[in-house]
């Protein structure tokens, strides 16, 4: 699977706590807050959103373990394209007293161009994610595939 980041946002409360953005630690970017917008090509060419899908959740548990799913992938619309969405957790990078606490990531995944698979990832503490899921819906209602 090949993956390219495009543009990442990082709220204005998350940067006033991590700095100007996620930091890069061996050989990987680390978000604690934000959204993460990127695309990529399947394995093996396929053009089924549902195998995109299991392909970029089994890539983001391979880079982060202990991710795990909270449920199956839902179908939803993004910019009136047939999407996938599913919510996952984790650990943080964030730690209280010494220990990290739990993280919440809403994966969305949509059909780009060819078999091009165009994918946003929102990151949050899970006590804060629901107060965060009114901009991470913003973000991804303005989403425009080009």
């Amino acid at each position: 699977m090949q993956s390219v980041i495009s543009k990442l946002v990082t709220p204005s409360a998350a940067r006033n706590l991590l700095g100007p953005g996620p930091q890069l630690r061996g050989g990987s970017w680390e978000l604690c807050y934000g959204t993460i917008i990127s695309g990529f090509t399947p394995n093996r060419g396929s053009k089924q959103l549902d195998e995109a899908m299991r392909q970029l959740v089994s890539s983001i548990q391979d880079t982060n373990p202990g991710l795990r799913a909270t449920g199956n992938p839902v179908n939803i619309s993004v910019g009136g394209r047939a999407a996938k969405s599913m919510e996952m957790l984790g650990k943080s990078l964030i730690r209280v007293n010494g220990e990290p606490i739990a993280e919440r990531i809403r994966l969305v995944a949509l059909q780009g161009k060819g078999s091009l698979v165009l994918y946003m990832a929102f990151v949050a503490p899970d006590a804060d994610f629901d107060s965060m899921r009114s901009t991470f819906d913003r973000i991804m209602r303005s989403f425009a595939a080009r």
